[in-house]
């Protein structure tokens, strides 16, 4: 259950002011993306934030008194002194992005509010953009460029926004009011970009005539279908590149280019480096 009241304007007020304020949400370097061992087990005593999320697997986590089942797209946030103990099924062992966080005014830890936070437990119904955030700044945290805390403060923040919205909507409320026909393109998407779904077919689905839903999509979501639907493909690529060890040539064709050259040119317009300098 969230502290949060979604309802009441003066609550996402407070967000944006912790969201934009003095108080800073950093990455620490207790962080990773892993698939646990048969026998795993955990009994957390936090003394900082995490945010646990679960990509794969089945099992269970008892925060506190209560018992939640754990299942793909199961986020939790966990904040200092919690404890309790998580379990999983060995023959569907989880896979999980964790990234422990702290907030700080200066470079002085502070604690937040409690009614300022998001439930202990948020499920994710498509956790693919959740998990490339995550998963990128995990990255980053580990990365030796110059710009690279900079860069996952930035996308932490980001995470947060993302967090609060899916909380916020399991709870009834849709904060960012899109319309429920585009919210659904979106997420066909943002889960099969692979698919090439056509402005056509994505207006046919949405029950619109393809001139007012190419409107409405770009009034929606503030770039146009065929953009977005380009960056959904280019972020897959990418997420594809920095996780497994398939060929750029074959992530290009997974991803429906005839052309490897057509891929690399976008790529390269859209992240300002070519694919395989990813790697």
């Amino acid at each position: 259950m969230s502290a949060v009241d979604y309802t009441q304007p003066a609550s996402w007020d407070r967000i944006i002011g912790l969201l934009e304020g003095a108080v800073e949400p950093r990455p620490s370097a207790n962080c990773g993306r892993v698939q646990c061992a048969a026998d795993w087990q955990w009994r957390p005593r936090l003394h900082d934030y995490d945010l646990w999320l679960a990509l794969r697997g089945s099992g269970t986590m008892r925060i506190g008194p209560e018992v939640f089942p754990i299942t793909p797209g199961t986020l939790f946030v966990l904040r200092p002194g919690d404890t309790g103990w998580a379990t999983h099924t060995p023959d569907d062992r989880l896979s999980v992005v964790y990234l422990h966080i702290d907030f700080f005014t200066g470079e002085q830890p502070a604690r937040i509010d409690a009614t300022l936070l998001p439930a202990r437990h948020v499920p994710f119904h498509d956790p693919t953009h959740l998990d490339l955030l995550l998963t990128r700044i995990v990255r980053l945290v580990a990365a030796r460029q110059p710009l690279a805390a900079v860069e996952a403060r930035l996308l932490l923040r980001q995470a947060l926004i993302a967090i609060y919205q899916q909380d916020a909507l399991n709870h009834g409320v849709a904060s960012a009011g899109l319309d429920v026909r585009i919210e659904h393109v979106v997420a066909q998407l943002r889960s099969a970009p692979e698919q090439r779904l056509t402005l056509e077919q994505a207006a046919a689905q949405a029950q619109l005539a393809p001139g007012y839903f190419s409107r409405l999509f770009t009034r929606e979501m503030g770039e146009s279908f065929r953009a977005y639907a380009l960056r959904c493909r280019l972020e897959r690529a990418r997420h594809l590149l920095e996780e497994t060890t398939m060929p750029v040539g074959r992530i290009a064709a997974s991803l429906g280019y005839e052309s490897t050259y057509l891929f690399s040119r976008q790529f390269k317009q859209h992240f300002g480096c070519a694919p395989r300098s990813v790697r």
